[in-house]
């Protein structure tokens, strides 16, 4: 397999990849009035990697069903996560850094477990740093909130989602083998 296997192939890739670059261009952009909805954001946020997760472990070929079932549940823990923030959006918000700390640990920890499934190369040393940052930046929100504050939390939401939606772009492209035969001969 040439790509990640938590990164969905095709256009759904490439659409939640557009879609998390657009967020972090918002989030660095215009920080205050993010900062203001960052309940939002970083519940639009989870929601985006979350199905980037849960399609991975639903239609990944040749993994074994353990690790596709630890994938959909790590999405499936991500979308709730999420959708608690649009439910009940006062208390969430006390909780929110908490809540996006814990989703950042359980997230960081699929992609790390992904590194043992078996993949190799490039792509393996990708998503083992992807999901030690997603870990770090969890535990550093979740147990010491003080150590950062609101606005550096949102431009650290906005430079990951840039990143992340940079490599998911990157790594869903279909394979050369997979790709439409094109005709040429019209263009001659």
């Amino acid at each position: 397999m040439d790509s990640l296997p938590d990164i969905p192939q095709g256009p759904i890739g490439t659409v939640i990849g557009i879609l998390a670059i657009i967020l972090g261009l918002i989030a660095i952009i215009f920080p205050v009035p993010v900062f203001e909805l960052l309940v939002i954001f970083i519940a639009v946020f989870a929601i985006i990697v979350s199905a980037g997760l849960i399609r991975s472990g639903l239609s990944a070929t040749g993994e074994s069903r353990i690790h596709r079932l630890i994938l959909v549940a790590f999405g499936l823990v991500g979308m709730i996560l999420a959708i608690l923030v649009f439910v009940a959006p006062y208390f969430i918000n006390i909780l929110a850094k908490d809540i996006f700390g814990i989703w950042a640990i359980i997230v960081g920890l699929g992609s790390i477990q992904n590194v043992f499934a078996g993949q190799t190369g490039f792509e393996r040393w990708l998503n083992a740093l992807f999901g030690l940052v997603l870990f770090v930046v969890g535990v550093l929100i979740f147990l010491a909130p003080a150590l950062l504050s609101d606005y550096l939390l949102v431009l650290i939401l906005g430079i990951f989602a840039i990143i992340s939606g940079a490599f998911t772009i990157w790594f869903s492209r279909l394979p050369p083998d997979q790709e439409k035969v094109i005709n040429r001969s019209i263009y001659k």
